[in-house]
C-alpha cells in the first residue's frame, strides 16, 4: 500500500479532502498532514517527521507550495506529486502577506477569514455558501496563530522556478478553475 500524504490549502484541514478520500484507489492510503512553521522549510520538516519513509503528495495552494519544496528537499522519500492551485514563483507581495499574518496575530482573524473565504469560495456559484462555510469552520479550527504563521511561510517562499527541473518523480500540476 502506498501512503498520499495530503497537505491542504491555508488555514485547512483534511475536511478538504472529504469528498475525494474515498474516491481514491484502494491501494492508496491517504493520510492528511498539516505543516505549522513561519518557513517553508520548518513546512517541510513537519511533514518529514510525520511522513512515512516513501509516499506520493498532493498538495492544495500552501500545500502545494510546501509539496514542491518537499519534492525537492527529499527527492528520495517523494514517489509522485500532485499539485493543485499553486506555482514555483516568489512571492508577488511580501509586504501584504506580512500583514496578513500581523492582522490575524492581532485581532482580526474573523476579519481576514471573512475576506479570504469571499475569495475562494466564489459565493455566486452553486456551491458558494457551503465552500465558504467549510473554510470557515476549518480555519477556526487551525486557529489563529497557526494560520498566521502558515501566511509567514508563504509571505517568505522563494522563487523555485531555477530549480523546478531537479524534480525526480512524476508530477501534476493543475489551476483550479475560477467558474467552480
Amino acid at each position: 500500500m502506498t501512503t498520499l500524504v495530503q497537505i491542504p490549502a491555508l488555514g485547512c484541514n483534511g475536511q478538504l479532502y472529504a469528498e475525494i478520500s474515498p474516491l481514491l484507489p484502494a491501494d492508496l492510503d491517504p493520510d492528511v498532514i498539516i505543516p505549522v512553521a513561519d518557513r517553508m522549510a520548518g513546512c517541510v520538516e513537519h511533514v518529514l517527521k510525520y511522513a512515512p519513509h516513501q509516499f506520493i503528495l498532493l498538495g492544495t495552494s500552501f500545500g502545494g507550495r510546501v509539496a514542491m519544496e518537499l519534492a525537492l528537499f527529499a527527492p528520495s522519500r517523494v514517489k509522485g506529486l500532485i499539485i493543485i492551485g499553486a506555482g514555483p514563483g516568489p512571492v508577488a507581495d511580501q509586504p501584504s502577506g506580512l500583514a496578513r499574518s500581523a492582522r490575524i496575530r492581532g485581532g482580526e482573524f474573523e476579519n481576514v477569514l471573512t475576506e479570504m473565504g469571499d475569495i475562494i469560495s466564489h459565493l455566486p456559484g452553486p456551491r458558494g455558501i457551503s465552500t465558504m462555510n467549510a473554510f470557515l469552520e476549518m480555519s477556526r479550527s487551525m486557529g489563529p496563530e497557526n494560520m498566521a504563521m502558515q501566511s509567514d511561510a508563504l509571505a517568505y517562499r522563494e522563487d523555485l522556478w531555477p530549480r523546478m527541473a531537479n524534480i525526480e518523480c512524476p508530477g501534476i500540476m493543475a489551476q483550479v478553475p475560477q467558474d467552480s
